[in-house]
């Protein structure tokens, strides 16, 4: 069977589309500008989703406190909008504008986020930022610039024509290099460019905790470092900021982007300006989102922050899951986006106002920061044990009749035997034939279940059905927990707002799962043929209303999931269940550069029985390339110990070696390792 494994990853370019984190099939061109004026000077910043199928940039400007940051963000945008978000009240916090309080604020903001991410999350930033300050008259400014990453910030002189430039942070440097490697890292030089431990292209980071497991190391010294380079520019009026991620610079050169940005082209309007430049990556084939921020420095009359979202190539787009990145894109600086059908005329795209999805102050209820001790490199926060026993929260999942919750809680449960269970509920109604007391449902009589859900807070959610109350009670949940299991929960809507608002599952985490579209929605339901044309005019005015519901309330879900595919919704689903719930899978990485051996002692102290870890417990492994025969023999270890081999997994992965120009396509192996006796 391992035989089989090794062979069937070795795969060629047929199998090349299975990579889960495909492009999309064209750029989403919709583009979002953001114009201000005031205290810093005219600025704009315009953003572009391009190929990526997710856009994960965020960015900051105020013009009143002087202060502007971008930031690109990878394996989710949580980390990117919590530095959007959070990193300048540190830098207020810290005290009075020097590089030492730069230094200081990134730290406490990168603490705090590990605390302020949900429980598992690998998401990261690379964070950019600026301060401007008069440094003695108006005629003089004092520009500090803080960068962790490869974004980007220069400074335009308009007398001299002249840049100064941040550097950019990547394996590939020495410097950086020979820090990840003491630190237990390598670089993966096969991957253009190279990338830290084979994942990440940048090497340092808020966030993406997982590089920053080390206790004894200081924070500037862990695999991916949190410590930003601070720069400290003098400028004069007129002069030009230009703020940016990856994808503009990898497309363009410093001098391009100025060039087009500062220097008088015939285009009065800078975000115009900026947004032709993102156009012009997308022509030269940028593969990552972009975001471009420019300040023509100097003190203006204010102007309030406006934002526009044009369409793009919305109606030129023919492939749905293309069409829903630009819906999604435009919600996200508060625009609904359709295709609006005129008699007699073509389409148009129309766009109306409406509240951001996600919304904003995703990260309003954390407190207002302390103001820390600055510190040039202060000792790393000490980090979740990698295999920790998490807290069973319990899991909710909600959505509309017809979006697939039932096929994929069948599939989650088969994928992870042993680790659900659900809570007894109890009724008033009558028992049924062959039905058991406390074991079908708690039975009960009208009037004390009337009085315990009017009266107390025992049950966490219940529901009046046709004169009888069926109820979820918190003993009931906390049953399954000290079975050493996950409680699953499928409620709807209501009951999500009950459980809310009596705060009764303060850990749980919470699903929203709908169906890419209204139109998709209606094809599955009439699929059923089990349904009235009644019915499913019903069920279809409820999905409404639930999706309205879970739009307006971004805040009540730990992820909305959009099932176009039960097998990629499948996938998700239990990408997602890993990563929040510790006990279940824990992912080692082989490389070609250390011998079977080691990996073989590594996995088995892994998957060896010890108290302090939770009985049921996956091990994934994976190998690259030639890595592929150490991992097969580490997964052939395991396997003869006794542990059974659930998933395995061969994609391929196109990559540019380092110096050459030509894609190669590289297998990748992934076996899932379920410890003995876990799934029983």
């Amino acid at each position: 069977a391992m035989r089989r494994w090794v062979l069937a990853a070795q795969v060629r370019v047929g199998n090349a589309r299975r990579l889960l984190a495909m492009p999309l099939s064209a750029p989403v061109t919709a583009v979002a500008v953001e114009r201000s004026a005031g205290g810093l000077g005219r600025a704009a910043v315009a953003a572009m989703q391009g190929v990526r199928v997710n856009f994960e940039d965020a960015h900051f400007l105020d013009q009143g406190r002087g202060l502007c940051g971008v930031f690109d963000g990878h394996l989710g945008d949580d980390a990117a909008a919590f530095c959007a978000e959070r990193l300048h009240k540190h830098v207020e916090a810290a005290g009075e504008l020097s590089s030492s309080t730069l230094l200081a604020a990134f730290s406490a903001c990168d603490r705090e986020m590990r605390g302020a991410l949900p429980e598992g999350s690998e998401s990261g930033s690379t964070a950019t930022f600026a301060a401007v300050r008069q440094d003695g008259s108006p005629e003089q400014l004092k520009v500090l610039v803080a960068s962790c990453g490869d974004s980007r910030a220069l400074l335009w002189r308009k007398e001299s024509g002249t840049i100064e430039a941040t550097r950019d942070h990547r394996p590939s440097d020495a410097e950086e290099r020979k820090r990840i490697e003491a630190a237990g890292g390598s670089v993966s030089d096969e991957f253009d460019p190279p990338r830290v431990d084979g994942q990440l292209a940048c090497s340092r980071a808020l966030g993406a905790f997982k590089f920053k497991q080390d206790a004894a190391l200081a924070e500037a010294a862990q695999k991916v470092s949190g410590v930003p380079e601070v720069y400290e520019w003098s400028a004069k009026p007129g002069d030009w900021l230009l703020l940016a991620c990856d994808g503009v610079w990898d497309t363009f050169s410093s001098e391009r982007v100025a060039k087009e940005v500062c220097e008088t082209n015939g285009e009065p309007d800078l975000g115009t300006k900026l947004a032709k430049v993102l156009q012009l990556c997308i022509d030269k084939e940028a593969d990552d989102n972009l975001t471009l921020l420019a300040i023509e420095l100097g003190s203006v009359p204010e102007e309030p922050r406006r934002v526009e979202v044009t369409p793009g190539n919305y109606l030129k787009t023919k492939d749905k899951e293309v069409t829903d990145q630009y819906e999604s894109f435009c919600l996200r600086f508060g625009f609904a986006l359709k295709k609006e059908m005129v008699p007699k005329s073509p389409p148009k795209a129309a766009l109306t106002e409406t509240e951001p999805v996600p919304g904003l102050g995703r990260f309003a209820n954390l407190p207002a920061p302390g103001a820390p001790a600055p510190a040039a490199a202060p000792k790393a926060a000490a980090p979740k044990p990698e295999a920790a026993d998490d807290k069973l929260s319990p899991l909710i999942i909600c959505g509309p009749s017809g979006v697939g919750k039932g096929t994929l809680i069948d599939r989650i449960r088969a994928a992870l035997p042993g680790r659900f269970g659900f809570s007894v509920s109890h009724t008033t109604r009558a028992p049924r034939p062959g039905e058991v007391d406390g074991v079908s449902y708690h039975f009960t009589d009208l009037e004390t279940m009337k009085r315990e859900t009017e009266e107390t807070d025992k049950f966490i959610e219940f529901a009046h059905v046709h004169g009888n109350i069926y109820g979820t009670s918190k003993a009931a949940v906390e049953d399954v927990r000290k079975q050493g299991k996950i409680c699953l929960l499928d409620i709807d809507v209501q009951g999500v707002q009950k459980v809310k608002e009596r705060n009764c599952l303060p850990d749980a985490k919470y699903i929203f799962i709908k169906a890419p579209s209204m139109e998709e929605l209606e094809k599955r339901l009439r699929g059923r043929g089990t349904e009235s044309e009644e019915a499913v005019q019903k069920r279809l005015n409820n999905a409404k209303g639930e999706i309205e519901f879970c739009e307006k309330n971004p805040s009540y879900w730990d992820h909305v999931l959009v099932n176009r595919d039960i097998g990629r919704a499948t996938h998700e689903l239990l990408s997602l269940l890993r990563g929040w719930y510790p006990s279940f899978t824990q992912l080692m990485k082989v490389t070609a550069q250390r011998n079977v051996a080691f990996y073989r002692r590594a996995a088995r102290d892994l998957m060896a029985d010890k108290p302090d870890r939770p009985a049921a417990y996956e091990l994934e492994v994976q190998g690259l390339g030639n890595a592929i025969p150490t991992a097969a023999a580490v997964v052939a270890a395991l396997t003869a110990d006794g542990h059974k081999a659930v998933k395995y997994e061969t994609t391929m992965l196109e990559v540019v070696p380092r110096g050459g120009s030509r894609k190669l396509q590289t297998p990748r192996l992934s076996v899932i390792v379920q410890r003995a006796g876990a799934g029983e």
